[in-house]
């Protein structure tokens, strides 16, 4: 049994060296790519934590360099002061210093970070939870070394890098399988729905067509997964060109753009048909956070907290905000909250109540 014992250890110790190995000379030809890692600090912890990530390629993450935590360093040039390794080699490990605390999300645009870990200790928790906030609107993943959470949120995910606890925002279960199986479900009932919704669709055109001029479908670009924008169809049910004059606005009650048959199937959200198009492309989900457009992601990203969170996962059709009449020209604060929970709290089987009660849900379907 003891032989077992150690002969398991020795084996799972050499296949971790081994595949380090394998992952850093790949990564280094660049085969496998990395995730860009920034470290706020230019302590020894935050040295400590770029050498451990440097000594364990199966992490699959990349430190690109550090950010100073004080002001008082902001005359420091970019990208030209480096800094030895803790153990005092000269030469051993170093990193170029970015720019400061200030400049964060200058910085993450310019060196295309993708993972922000905070280990300054001098940092005060509430600056930090800013911080945290400031850098969601860019869609990078913060990371933050324990000591440093102090009056910071409930709801906090928990990893290590080589024995060295890190909090962070609170993730969704939506990774690895979750994905893979949530994708197969969506891609089995779009295409079902629009095989068997066809001949209603047929109708809709024609309505649509002969009511009043203009194109059948209406495609407009929405912010959907990472930021990224798509077009996304739906029947028209405004009439053409409705928004020329006004820019892009609210749509509200007995809006005067919408067309008698528009309102029809805005009451019955059949104007949507459509979308099951884009989620068979792989652009949206059947439930996910509505997508919104440019125009008021712009602005919601600066104004709302957390708003840019929504965009973690795959846009939806429809949604846990949707089902509880938050849609149209409702509080935006109040459907993110509705969005952020479903995000962190996403399960199968809450898909399927959301897609059971969206086949009642009318409130401010206009």
């Amino acid at each position: 049994y003891v032989l077992a014992m150690v002969t398991c250890f020795v084996s799972l110790s050499a296949a971790r060296l081994a595949l380090d190995r394998v992952l850093a000379h790949l990564r280094r030809r660049g085969v496998i790519r990395a995730t860009r890692v920034a470290i706020v600090g230019t302590n020894a912890l935050a040295l400590e934590l770029a050498q451990r990530i440097a000594q364990h390629a199966y992490l699959g993450f990349q430190v690109v360099g550090l950010i100073r935590g004080s002001e008082t360093a902001s005359d420091a040039p970019s990208g030209e002061a480096h800094l030895a390794s803790p153990q005092g080699e000269t030469g051993a490990f170093q990193l170029p210093i970015l720019g400061n605390f200030q400049q964060t999300r200058e910085l993450i645009r310019r060196h295309a970070i993708e993972e922000i870990i905070v280990a300054e200790p001098s940092l005060d928790p509430q600056e930090v939870l800013e911080f945290i906030l400031e850098c969601e609107k860019e869609l990078v993943t913060i990371r933050v070394v324990p000591n440093l959470l102090e009056a910071m949120l409930v709801e906090m995910s928990v990893e290590q890098i080589d024995g060295i606890p890190l909090f962070g925002l609170r993730e969704t279960p939506l990774q690895g399988w979750n994905v893979v199986f949530k994708r197969a479900f969506d891609i089995v009932v779009s295409a079902v729905v629009l095989v068997l919704a066809s001949p209603l669709m047929l109708l809709i055109a024609l309505a649509v067509k002969l009511s009043s001029p203009g194109p059948v479908f209406y495609r407009q670009t929405r912010v959907g997964l990472d930021g990224q924008r798509f077009k996304i169809v739906k029947f028209r049910s405004m009439y053409q060109d409705a928004e020329e004059a006004t820019g892009p606005v609210w749509a509200t009650e007995n809006d005067p753009r919408v067309t008698p048959v528009g309102r029809v199937l805005r009451r019955w959200n059949l104007d949507e048909l459509p979308q099951f198009w884009n989620v068979l492309k792989g652009e949206m989900s059947l439930v996910g956070p509505r997508p919104e457009r440019p125009h008021f992601v712009k602005q919601f990203r600066e104004r709302v907290p957390r708003y840019m969170a929504r965009h973690r996962v795959k846009c939806g059709m429809t949604g846990w905000a949707q089902i509880h009449g938050l849609r149209g020209n409702t509080s935006i604060d109040e459907r993110l909250r509705y969005d952020l929970y479903y995000i962190e709290n996403w399960s199968f089987w809450l898909d399927l109540k959301i897609l059971f009660f969206t086949l009642f849900a009318r409130k401010n379907a206009y």
